[in-house]
């Protein structure tokens, strides 16, 4: 997670190896990236999700996906 002074935290999720997935993104957030510091969540990957849009909602939180490109 980044904390920089006068900015919201932010937690990346780096995805290279691997193929994104939802379940994993959901223990992240109900898990280590639980807090009270309501992080923005950030898939970067090279490979899309597969979700409707560029955001994945869940009851764990809010996933927003950018690419590498």
């Amino acid at each position: 997670m980044l904390r920089l002074p006068g900015l919201a935290p932010i937690a990346i999720e780096n995805k290279v190896w691997s193929l994104p997935e939802d379940r994993q993104l959901a223990r992240y957030a109900t898990g280590p990236l639980k807090g009270p510091d309501h992080a923005s969540l950030v898939l970067l990957s090279f490979t899309p999700p597969g979700w409707p849009s560029d955001t994945h909602c869940s009851v764990a939180g809010s996933w927003r996906y950018r690419s590498y490109a």
